[in-house]
């Protein structure tokens, strides 16, 4: 039987509470904007319309294609968003940082065991930003071919979707039908990106350089 550590507990309860949170979503949104409309351009949300506009509220990349019309619906869109994004925020963060411990053990594993090298590996905190940036590449790439062939895309159209996706800028000029396949995209994108800056924020530079701005605040309190 395989026990889970309190780290990869809590990381589950997070992503449940996640996960409950965007039904949660849907199902408010489904209710108060499913009413019938007096203008022709304001469209009647279903559960599918409702989900995604969770999801891109609380992922911040909000391509604007599905918003609220009703002033109750704009309210809640604030009220879930102060909390939605935060949660999500989190998550991507626990997310990111098992992604590094994880690189650290694989490098570990692959020169132990493989190049026959004993004792801690050489520039692991490089090898492993290396390894997170090959990580989001692969996304990327990968991630823009199949939205290519669903969509009907060109494939640097796709490229461009998905790095303004990534960079959770949303500008809506792209908008994908097919939904399904981008959001399990986007959220191993985001946390390859929050993958990145754990795997940043753990080079020796960059330590020292944050070292040095904290000690410099130090010494301006005193």
């Amino acid at each position: 039987m395989v026990l889970l550590t309190e780290k990869a507990k809590l990381l589950l309860i997070l992503f449940i509470s996640w996960c409950g949170y965007l039904s949660l979503g849907m199902l408010v949104f489904t209710a108060v904007e499913s009413k019938d409309k007096v203008e022709e351009y304001e469209a009647k949300w279903n559960y599918g319309d409702s989900l995604w506009f969770s999801f891109v509220l609380v992922t911040t990349v909000g391509y604007g294609d599905v918003t609220p019309w009703t002033g109750l619906g704009k309210g809640l869109c604030v009220l879930y968003a102060t909390f939605g994004i935060p949660l999500t925020f989190l998550l991507l963060r626990l997310i990111g940082l098992e992604m590094l411990h994880g690189e650290r053990r694989l490098i570990n594993t692959i020169e132990e065991r493989y190049l026959g090298r004993n004792g801690p590996p050489y520039h692991l905190h490089h090898k492993c930003f290396l390894l997170a940036i090959s990580f989001w590449l692969l996304l990327f790439l990968v991630g823009a071919a199949v939205q290519m062939l669903v969509e009907d895309w060109e494939y640097g159209d796709s490229l461009y979707f998905y790095a303004i996706t990534f960079m959770t800028v949303g500008f809506g000029d792209l908008i994908p039908l097919a939904r399904y396949i981008s959001v399990p995209f986007t959220m191993l994108g985001l946390a390859a990106v929050s993958n990145i800056l754990h795997a940043t924020a753990s080079l020796p530079l960059i330590r020292r350089i944050t070292a040095g701005s904290l000690r410099d605040e130090e010494l301006a309190q005193v």
